[in-house]
């Protein structure tokens, strides 16, 4: 799991600041006991001695009522479910009870979220003085604008002794979990192949190479690989042309999903954060598609130990096994899922159309989905841009996609899932 030097400075910078305030007020409790001992050497009487002790008293008695109420505090979250749909708020009550005898005077509450990486992403403090015996319930809501397991609830509890001298916290060690899954979005306007499925379910293709049958040759076009040509023939033609061996292979109308979860830059966690929801809320729209117009569909990538993982749908019925197994969203550049779009552009048993969904734009990804469509299979990429980013980096990331639009392949550049129902080729 990634883990964002932004939030880790920010969260450093707060225990700083913390335990400054800490060590000012010592210093002050220091500096009125120093204050309180000078008339001794003058007035070396009861009187003298009589207000460093009176205010060494009230130190021992503030110490003894913290350590009495503390262990009398205790504190609770009610009302946050398991999971919720990505945009979905959440209401929730924070519970703080007070069950000694003695009056609660300064009790700071911290209600803690974190983001999809595990680190801090959102706090609220609350200032609690309760009675003796008493309960206090506050109303909170909390929108969950992104995917991710969460981990939500009251993370600590600081009570403070009357004087604000000493202080004592306890921490939960039962904090909730919160699956937030993806929105399913109309995604009609891709260009999926669904015209084999009319007559079965396998239908023959021609490739240039690596199919189970050869069918013939035809006159060389640029693009062809070397390996493809055929030689014998070409040296032998009148006419000097080269001529490239032709296969015919099965294909499946189907759809195989490759998502790729690697990103060129990390140093934005809420760029990170968009193009995750993005990347599965478009394989699950995808997918539900698929299933609604009776296509098989597959998905596709590259786990953390660089190994490939195959799901096949219908993949909304392991939607949190599926976020459980796919890795967070991290810096990389797409090495690995373009090798994968590269062996199932030209392996005999992937499906028709390709679906390329990736955040991480590159010539090198380009030039595969080019490939892919010289196999005669049927490449649609997704580009992911999201809109949190200026106009000079969006434009210069979708710059290569150019080169697709000039072959003639569809593409489409969103900044969410919900902009999949338009098409930019």
């Amino acid at each position: 799991m990634a883990k964002l030097k932004k939030n880790r400075t920010k969260k450093n910078s707060g225990g700083i600041l913390a335990a400054l305030k800490r060590s000012r007020k010592v210093l002050a409790c220091v500096a009125l006991g120093i204050a309180l001992a000078v008339p001794i050497p003058f007035v070396n009487t009861v009187i003298g001695y009589a207000p460093l002790i009176g205010y060494l008293i009230l130190l021992a008695l503030s110490f003894a009522y913290l350590k009495i109420l503390a262990p009398k505090l205790t504190f609770d979250s009610e009302g946050i479910g398991d999971g919720c749909i990505r945009g979905e708020r959440i209401p929730f009550k924070l519970v703080v009870r007070n069950e000694s005898p003695l009056p609660a005077v300064c009790v700071q509450a911290k209600f803690f979220i974190s983001d999809l990486f595990g680190d801090e992403g959102a706090s609220t403090q609350r200032l609690v003085t309760l009675p003796p015996r008493s309960t206090k319930t506050f109303d909170f809501g909390v929108r969950f604008d992104h995917l991710g397991t969460y981990t939500v609830g009251i993370q600590q509890i600081r009570i403070t002794d009357p004087f604000g001298v000493f202080a004592q916290v306890k921490e939960n060690p039962e904090m909730h979990q919160v699956l937030v899954q993806p929105q399913v979005h109309n995604v009609a306007g891709l260009q999926i192949s669904t015209d084999d499925n009319v007559e079965s379910k396998k239908s023959f293709a021609t490739v240039i190479n690596d199919g189970m049958d050869y069918r013939g040759v035809r006159e060389y076009r640029w693009g062809d690989p070397l390996k493809a040509i055929h030689w014998k023939l070409s040296a032998g033609a009148a006419t000097k042309d080269y001529f490239t061996r032709l296969y015919e292979t099965a294909t499946n109308p189907g759809v195989e999903i490759i998502a790729d979860l690697d990103n060129p830059r990390t140093g934005n966690p809420e760029e990170l954060m968009c193009a995750y929801d993005a990347i599965m809320e478009a394989v699950l729209s995808i997918d539900e598609w698929c299933a609604a117009q009776g296509l098989e569909s597959t998905l596709l990538f590259v786990d953390d130990a660089g190994r490939t993982r195959r799901f096949s749908g219908p993949l909304e019925r392991m939607q949190a096994e599926l976020m459980e197994r796919m890795p967070r969203i991290a810096e990389g550049s797409g090495v690995a899922a373009i090798d994968l779009l590269g062996q199932e552009a030209n392996s005999i048993y992937a499906q028709n159309n390709l679906v390329f969904i990736t955040s991480c734009i590159t010539q090198d990804l380009v030039g595969a989905i080019t490939s892919a469509r010289m196999s005669r299979r049927n490449p649609i990429l997704i580009a992911i841009i999201p809109s949190c980013l200026d106009a000079d980096t969006r434009q210069e990331m979708a710059e290569p996609l150019k080169r697709l639009g000039m072959a003639g392949i569809p593409y489409t550049i969103i900044s969410q899932a919900s902009d999949l129902g338009g098409q930019n080729a």
